[in-house]
This record gives C-alpha cells, structure tokens and sequence, in this order.
C-alpha cells in the first residue's frame, strides 16, 4: 500500500499560534495548495482525513478531482492544545504561568488544561493508522491519502522510522505538501519526505516517477 500523507494548506489563523483542534478554515492560499496538489497526485483508491474544516475542505478538494468521497476519522484530528489553543507562546506565559516552559520541557508528556499529551494523541493515530492499513493492505498496489495535520504526520512517520516519539518536532512538514510511505506486509518504508510541488504538470510530477 503506498500512503500519501498530506498536510492541509495554509489557514486563516495567524502562524505563530497553537491552532490543534480549533476549526480554522483555509485561506485561498490554502484552497489554491489544495488544487495544486490535487493536479499532480497521482491516482489513488480511496482518501481519508481528519474531521477539522482545514483538513475536510482539503479532503474534498482532492476527492472532487479523484472522483472520490473522502472518509472522515476524527482520530486523525490535530493534536487538542486546550486552554493552549489560539494563544501565541507569549500570551500562553501570561494566562497560564509555567504552562509554555512546562510543554518546552516535556513536549511528549505533558498535558495542557484542557488538552491532551502527545503520547495520548498518538495512541488514536497508531489505530486510525492501523484501520487505514488493514482495510487496504491486502489490495495489491492500493494508493492511499491522508490530508491530515502537521502533528499527525509526524507520529505517523515516527512510527514508520521507529523514532522515539520524543525527536518528532524534529521532523518538518510544510502547508500543502505531501510525504510517501509504502507498507508492506512487515514492514514500512519512507520514499519521500515534505514535498511540495511547484509549478508542476501533471507529466513533470515527482510523485509520479516513485
């Protein structure tokens, strides 16, 4: 099964604030990404997505192009910041003292208010990530695509690399672009990482010639 991962395109929420499960939609930034990728992405059986706006608008947009109905997994949703949400870091030290220097420390663990660790999150990753490979698996040749969020590609990616989930914020994945894995019965392999087409036909695409 070859897996596309992508990250939905860019929102209308500022950038340097924690937007986790807050139903921000995309910008036409956003939408134009969207298209683009939806233009080079090969073809694909089936496409799944997270049950945020961004990412189901994202979804939509790719399956109106594919001839496909996206199915919606809200365990694929961004990871929930809590009382985290919506604040830049230096609004997040006034309201909640301790609070950014406490994720800082321990970014796998802790839990903002109202929120939820990284260990938690990836717990609903692994099976949504589970269910998709299992209805798929055995499909010779099936090709799969996520539109999810940034902290659900990096769990996914750190499970196929077997990196401790603590190195995940070292791994970057930009607005609008996609990451292949292809699974195998036993075994998983990372064909590309962040890739974002530019410029591209359909003819000329790089995930094409994988």
């Amino acid at each position: 099964m070859r897996l596309f991962l992508i990250r939905h395109g860019e929102t209308e929420a500022k950038r340097d604030v924690f937007k986790g499960m807050t139903d921000f939609a995309l910008s036409e930034k956003g939408i134009k990404q969207m298209e683009a990728l939806a233009q080079v992405l090969p073809a694909i059986d089936a496409i799944f997505c997270s049950d945020l706006k961004r990412a189901r608008d994202g979804a939509a947009i790719i399956g109106r192009e594919k001839g496909l109905s996206p199915t919606v997994d809200p365990r694929l949703g961004e990871r929930n910041f809590g009382i985290f949400e919506g604040l830049t870091p230096e609004q997040i030290r006034e309201r909640v003292p301790g609070g950014f220097e406490a994720w800082l420390n321990d970014p796998v663990g802790y839990t903002p208010p109202g929120g939820e660790s990284t260990r938690r999150m990836r717990r609903r990753v692994v099976l949504a990530l589970r269910s998709v490979r299992e209805e798929h698996l055995k499909r010779q040749d099936a090709k799969v695509a996520i539109v999810t969020h940034l902290g659900v590609i990096r769990i996914i990616i750190a499970e196929v690399l077997s990196m401790p989930l603590r190195h995940i914020f070292r791994i970057a994945h930009d607005l609008g672009a996609v990451s292949v894995v292809d699974f195998f019965e036993d075994f998983a392999q990372l064909r590309l990482l962040n890739y974002l087409p530019c410029f591209e036909s359909s003819s000329t695409s790089l995930l094409n010639s994988l």
